[in-house]
């Protein structure tokens, strides 16, 4: 997600986050996340003076934006139906302006939300799967009952699949 990361004292669960060239329209931007409860919660975010890190807790925290899904969800598009399993999250939109322009105005999501990666299915057999970028506002959770998803790429982000349907991530370094 980003280019570093640390834990704030004794709770592993507040990180900092700086993000870098990877993620464009976010590069230099810093952030607190809060982990707890299987949640991202965004308390505080700022543009660092020379894109040196600050100590975030010294911050006014405030939430920006609280990922109502969580990786290794299985998700339904709420418009166009197609499933997928979420693999990455971003806290508000990181695409190029390019693509959000190429959504009709008249669904076009706002960009003040997360968005979500999704390794996706389609209903169509003729189509291969693919990797989508999803607004929350555009996504519903899976209740459990749908077989499993299926994509080419789950395992290299997931080991397993719990009983409730969610995939387990695989340990990854920053």
């Amino acid at each position: 997600m980003g280019l570093w990361g640390k834990t704030h004292g004794a709770d592993p669960l507040i990180q900092t986050m700086a993000f870098g060239p990877q993620r464009p329209a976010l590069a230099g931007l810093c952030c607190v996340i809060d982990l707890a409860e299987g949640r991202v919660t965004i308390r505080s975010m700022w543009t660092p003076k020379d894109h040196e890190p600050i100590d975030a807790p010294a911050k006014v925290p405030r939430v920006i934006a609280i990922a109502k899904f969580e990786i290794g969800m299985q998700v339904r598009h709420r418009k166009y139906g197609f499933r997928g399993v979420i693999f990455d999250v971003d806290p508000v939109f990181n695409n190029t302006e390019e693509w959000w322009e190429s959504i009709p105005e008249d669904v076009r999501p706002k960009k003040e939300q997360p968005y979500y990666h999704l390794l996706a299915e389609t209903p169509e057999p003729e189509r291969s799967p693919y990797i989508a970028y999803v607004s929350e506002q555009n996504l519903i959770a899976e209740d459990g009952d749908e077989e499993p998803i299926s994509h080419p790429d789950l395992d290299e982000f997931f080991i397993g699949q719990e009983e409730d349907g969610r995939f387990v991530p695989r340990a990854k370094a920053n």
